[in-house]
C-alpha cells in the first residue's frame, strides 16, 4: 500500500507583527471547519494563486476561496467554500475540472457543509512535476491531504465524493486511508474499476469506511455487477449501491436544471 504523504500547510500571507496583534494558521475559536473566506490564509505560497470556483465556475451565490496543498512534489489547486463540522471533498471527472461539481458543492455549502474541490494534475492551477501522469498522479493522496487539512481545521466528519476517474481515485484514497479512519465515507459515481495507474480492487480490501456506489444501467464505464464485486472486496460493512442512476458521474445529480432524488440520497450520505 503506498505510504501516506505528510501534509505541510504554509501560510500564504505574512503577518506584520507591528500592525497585527495575532495571526493564526488554524481556525478561530468556537469549533467548526474553517470557512471558505478564511481558507486562503493557509495556502502554499505561489507566484500565481488559483482562482476561486465562485469566480471560475459561475456565481451560485456562494462565496469561495482557493488554496494550494502540497502533496509530494506537487501543489494541488483546491477550491474551498462553506463552513461547518462536516467536510465534503470532491474529485472531478476526466477532461473537466472542479466546475462540474461546483453547483452541487454550492448547494451543500448552503446547508452548512464545508466543501473542498480538488483539481487533479493538469487541471486548474495544480502544479505537478514534469512528466507526471496528468490524470491520476497523486490524486488519491491529494484527497487524503485535503481530508487531513479539514481535520486540522475543525472537521468532525469528512466524506470524499468522486465522479468517473475521480470516483476511482476516491475508492483508492479510501483504501489508503485504511485504519487511520480520516474518512467517514467514500462516494463513487460511475468510477471505473481500473483507470490508468489505479485499480480500485487492489485497494478495496483495506477500505472500511461506509461506501456509496452509483452507476446508470446503461453506463459503459462500469456496471452494477462490478460495483457489487468492489463492495464485496472491501472491508466496509455499510455499503449502498445505486444502480438506477441516469447519466454519467455528476450528471446523475440533476434532472434538467434541478437537483433530483439521487442528489438528495447523496446529500444524506454526506451529512450522515
Amino acid at each position: 500500500m503506498p505510504s501516506r504523504r505528510t501534509l505541510a500547510i504554509a501560510l500564504t500571507v505574512g503577518c506584520l507583527v507591528a500592525a497585527l496583534s495575532a495571526c493564526a494558521g488554524g481556525p478561530g475559536g468556537g469549533g467548526g471547519a474553517t470557512s471558505g473566506a478564511d481558507a486562503s490564509a493557509t495556502a502554499e505560497p505561489a507566484a500565481e494563486q488559483p482562482t476561486p470556483p465562485s469566480e471560475q465556475c459561475g456565481d451560485t451565490g456562494v462565496e469561495s476561496s482557493a488554496m494550494l496543498l502540497p502533496v509530494g512534489e506537487a501543489l494541488f489547486d483546491v477550491g474551498v467554500a462553506g463552513s461547518g463540522t462536516t467536510t465534503a471533498i470532491f474529485a472531478h471527472q476526466r477532461n473537466q475540472d472542479e466546475c462540474g461539481f461546483w453547483p452541487y458543492a454550492s448547494s451543500l455549502a448552503e446547508q452548512g457543509v464545508q466543501v473542498l474541490l480538488v483539481n487533479n494534475c493538469g487541471y486548474g492551477a495544480t502544479e505537478c512535476p514534469s512528466g507526471a501522469n496528468h490524470v491520476v498522479d497523486d490524486g488519491a493522496d491529494a484527497l487524503l491531504a485535503a481530508a487531513d487539512w479539514a481535520r486540522e481545521h475543525g472537521a468532525e466528519r469528512v466524506v470524499v465524493i468522486g465522479a468517473s476517474m475521480g470516483g476511482t481515485a476516491a475508492v483508492v484514497a479510501g483504501g489508503r486511508d485504511g485504519d487511520a479512519a480520516v474518512l467517514d465515507g467514500v462516494a463513487d459515481l460511475s468510477g471505473p474499476i481500473s483507470f490508468r495507474g489505479y485499480d480500485s480492487m487492489d485497494d478495496a480490501p483495506a477500505l472500511a469506511a461506509p461506501l456509496f456506489l452509483a452507476v446508470a444501467p446503461d453506463d459503459s464505464t462500469v456496471s452494477v455487477d462490478e460495483l457489487q464485486q468492489l463492495a464485496d472486496a472491501s472491508a466496509s460493512d455499510d455499503v449502498t449501491i445505486v444502480g438506477d442512476g441516469v447519466g454519467h458521474g455528476w450528471a446523475m445529480l440533476t434532472t434538467g436544471t434541478a437537483f433530483n432524488e439521487f442528489a438528495d440520497r447523496l446529500t444524506t450520505f454526506v451529512t450522515g
